[in-house]
């Protein structure tokens, strides 16, 4: 069975190994994929000092049939990624098995051979010819049916016939001996053992029934009591007035776990989950120690999805999560200057300000002082 490894498995075992908080193992495993899927986009193979090498091997489009349903597929063509540790770490994950040697077997010893195998080797070897195997097999029948008298008639009769060299030599291997005495213990096993399971059974089954019958009684009793204790008690002179409801607690709903599936963004979870896609900066910033890149997200990752946040109540927390969400994708421009990908969060940080604005209309200015002069223009462009 396959076991992935995701970043967030990885940065787990990195807080467990060194002395980091998650957070930093978070950006370091984020930041060891990125630059494996970087250098993997522009040559076939990459090569990491002392980790390991990858190799990307072009798989041909394919059918196959789905393993639910059973109906026929489409596979297109893809590419599959080879990884080769390097020495030292190859010998670090094969440690739990340095202790094993290979068992080379011989052909020509028969150590391993089982019974069966000699057996077999022993008849090729001692089978005579086939005019000698006809007179041989009539032999054995006649001997079998005619008694000890006729065997030694035979002998007189035809003694270079090998039927008593061969039946002197049959090696026995314990299948024909005492049969009928086994048959009757096994019999006599499996008559044992279903006395026993009957008899479990019917002490289980009465135990069960006495039980049943002492709790009918004792409600029986209960009730008994309850029904003199209700005419004992003397009717009041004034009905109580009643006392006042007490006022319903708000309850906190719990946070909810969820493992990412193909083509699962943080924007479509938040549309999915609070019908809202411009509160994503909210779900993004309770997950962001795990995931330093808001647009890098993996099948297969676990992310928190928290209650659904009150657009009112809320809007201190949720303009915080906008701006938060915004200065990441600055920080990660301004770091990566030469990522491929920087337009793309350039795109992005305009829509996380754009969907602030549509929240709540008065937010880019109220928040002029922590955003780009460039940045609010060109949100401005975009809401025209």
């Amino acid at each position: 069975m396959n076991k992935f490894l995701t970043p967030r498995k990885m940065a787990d075992r990195l807080e467990e190994k060194v002395e980091l908080d998650r957070e930093t193992c978070g950006r370091f495993t984020s930041e060891l994929f990125e630059i494996i899927i970087r250098e993997m986009q522009n040559d076939d193979t990459f090569s990491l000092f002392g980790f390991g090498s990858f190799k990307k091997i072009y798989v041909a489009p394919n059918k196959g049939r789905n393993p639910h349903t059973g109906e026929t597929i489409y596979i297109p063509a893809h590419y599959r990624i080879k990884f080769s540790p390097a020495g030292k770490l190859a010998d670090r994950i094969n440690s739990d098995y340095a202790h094993l040697e290979p068992i080379i077997l011989e052909q020509d010893e028969m150590i391993h051979e089982g019974l069966l195998l000699k057996a077999e080797r022993y008849i090729m070897t001692a089978a005579p010819e086939p005019e000698t195997a006809v007179d041989e097999a009539v032999l054995i029948e006649d001997t079998v049916v005619s008694g000890p008298e006729l065997i030694e008639e035979n002998f007189e009769t035809e003694p270079e016939a090998p039927v008593n060299e061969y039946v002197h030599h049959e090696p026995d291997f314990g299948f024909k001996k005492d049969s009928r005495n086994r048959t009757v213990k096994m019999a006599l096993i499996s008559l044992i053992a279903l006395l026993i399971i009957l008899g479990l059974g019917w002490l289980i089954f009465r135990n069960d029934s006495s039980e049943s019958a002492s709790e009918i009684v004792v409600t029986e009793e209960a009730a008994a009591e309850e029904s003199q204790a209700v005419e004992a008690e003397p009717i009041p002179a004034s009905v109580p007035e009643p006392e006042p409801a007490a006022v319903e607690e708000v309850q906190i709903l719990p946070e909810t776990s969820y493992d990412i599936a193909p083509g699962d963004s943080f924007s479509l979870l938040a549309q999915k989950s609070w019908g809202n896609i411009y509160l994503w900066p909210y779900l993004y910033r309770r997950n962001s120690s795990t995931f330093p890149d808001p647009d890098m997200v993996r099948p297969g990752d676990n992310i928190v999805i928290p209650p659904q946040p009150d657009q009112e109540n809320d809007q201190i927390r949720i303009e915080d999560s906008i701006l938060f969400a915004y200065q990441r994708y600055r920080t990660l421009i301004s770091e990566q200057t030469e990522n491929p990908r920087n337009p793309n969060r350039e795109l992005s940080a305009g829509y996380v300000l754009l969907g602030g604005e549509r929240l709540y209309p008065s937010f880019l200015d109220r928040k002029k002082a922590e955003i780009r002069i460039e940045d609010v223009r060109k949100v401005e462009d975009l809401d025209l």
